[in-house]
C-alpha cells in the first residue's frame, strides 16, 4: 500500500512539474538571433557625357598688303611655327628699289629745303618759297615711310604661335595683295566646343562646374582636365542647347597632336544641388509583406517593419529610393522568419 502511494507520488510530482515548464514556455517569449547591418549612405555624384568638337583658340588667313612673285615658302600644312617666324617671302626687288628711290628723295628734298631756308633767312626768298619746300620735304618723308612698309610687308610674319593649316600660293606665282595666302591655327591653348541641354543649365553654374574631363576619339584612354571658357546665353535655334567652350593648356606629350575638327567627349560633374547619397542594402534584407517591399528595423530588442521604396537592382544589392536612413540597424538574414514586434537577439558571428 505504501508503496502503491510513493509511486503515484512520483507521478503527480513529475506532471506538475511538466505543467509548470509549459506555463513558462507559454508566458516568456522566444527570443530570436539576427544578423544586422548597418545602413550606409554612398555620396554619389551625377555625371554626364556629350559630344565635342576641337576648335581653334583663333584662327586666320594672312595675307600681304602687297602683290607680287612667292620668292619663298618656308613651311607646309601640319608645321608649327613661332610668333615673328617668317611664313613666306614675296620678291622684294622692285620694293627695294622703290625704297632706295623715296630714301634718295627725301635726300633731294631735305637738301632742297635747307637752300631755300638759308636764302629766307637772307631775304632772297620768300614765305611762300619756304613752304613749298617744307611740304615737299614732308611728302617726301611719308614717301619713305610707304615704301620701308611695303618693304616690310613683302615678308609674311607668324602673328602668333600655331599650326600651318592650309597654304594657298605655289612657289613664283604671281599674287595679288590682301589674298590669303597662309591659313594658321593658334596653339597657344585647345578649345573645346559642346552644349549643354537646357534642363542642365537651369540648375546649375556653368562656370562653376568642375571637374570636367575631355576625352579625345583619337585617344580614348586618356582623360585631360579642362575649364569653361565661356558659354551661350541663347540656346541653339536647332539643338535647342546652349554652346559651351571648354579651354585646356597646351599638351606637355608632344607625341599627342590635338588638332581642330578632332572629335571627343566631355564628362562633366554636376554642381552640389545634383549630388545625391544612395544607400544600397544587400537583396536578402528585402521581403515583400501585403504587396509592398520591406525591411526589419531594429528597434531596442525587437523588429518592426518598414516599408521602402525600391530602385535600381546592382550586383551590390538593391537600392532604397525611400524608407530608411544612414546609421538605422536592419535586418538582413532570415527576415522571413520573423514577425512584427518579434524580440530578437543580434547574432555576433560573422
Amino acid at each position: 500500500m505504501s508503496s502503491r502511494l510513493g509511486g503515484g507520488v512520483v507521478v503527480l510530482v513529475a506532471i506538475t512539474l511538466f505543467l509548470a515548464l509549459q506555463a513558462v514556455s507559454g508566458t516568456a517569449e522566444a527570443s530570436s538571433p539576427v544578423k544586422v547591418a548597418e545602413v550606409s549612405g554612398k555620396f554619389q555624384v551625377q555625371s554626364r557625357q556629350f559630344p565635342a568638337k576641337v576648335v581653334a583658340s583663333s584662327a586666320a588667313d594672312l595675307a600681304t598688303k602687297v602683290g607680287g612673285q612667292v620668292e619663298a615658302i618656308y613651311f607646309q600644312p601640319g608645321d608649327k611655327v613661332k610668333q615673328g617666324q617668317v611664313l613666306l617671302q614675296i620678291d622684294a626687288t622692285d620694293y627695294q628699289l622703290g625704297y632706295e628711290q623715296a630714301q634718295a628723295n627725301l635726300t633731294l628734298a631735305q637738301a632742297t629745303y635747307n637752300r631755300v631756308y638759308s636764302s629766307f633767312k637772307k631775304g632772297a626768298s620768300t614765305q611762300a618759297d619756304l613752304d613749298n619746300v617744307r611740304a615737299q620735304l614732308d611728302l617726301a618723308n611719308i614717301a619713305l615711310q610707304q615704301a620701308r612698309n611695303s618693304l616690310a610687308d613683302t615678308a609674311l610674319v607668324a602673328p602668333y604661335d600655331g599650326v600651318i593649316v592650309r597654304v594657298t600660293p605655289e612657289l613664283h606665282e604671281f599674287v595679288a595683295p590682301q589674298s590669303p595666302l597662309i591659313y594658321l591655327q593658334s596653339q597657344q591653348a585647345i578649345l573645346v566646343d559642346f552644349q549643354l541641354p537646357s534642363d542642365i543649365i537651369a540648375r546649375t553654374n556653368v562656370n562653376e562646374l568642375s571637374p570636367i574631363t575631355v576625352r579625345f576619339d583619337a585617344f580614348p584612354e586618356q582623360a585631360f582636365v579642362a575649364e569653361v571658357k565661356e558659354f551661350s546665353t541663347e540656346s541653339d535655334t536647332t539643338t535647342r542647347g546652349y554652346d559651351v567652350t571648354l579651354t585646356m593648356p597646351l599638351l606637355e606629350d608632344k607625341s599627342i597632336n590635338v588638332l581642330p575638327g578632332m572629335d571627343a567627349t566631355v564628362e562633366l560633374f554636376l554642381d552640389k544641388k545634383s549630388h545625391s547619397t544612395t544607400i544600397v542594402v544587400p537583396n536578402q534584407a528585402v521581403f515583400l509583406q501585403q504587396q509592398q517591399p520591406s525591411v526589419w528595423l531594429l528597434d531596442g530588442d525587437r523588429v518592426v517593419r518598414q516599408v521602402v521604396s525600391l530602385g535600381a537592382l546592382s550586383e551590390n544589392g538593391i537600392e532604397i529610393l525611400e524608407g530608411l536612413s544612414a546609421g538605422q540597424q536592419i535586418v538582413v538574414a532570415g527576415v522571413h522568419q520573423l514577425t512584427e514586434n518579434q524580440q530578437v537577439t543580434v547574432w555576433a558571428g560573422k
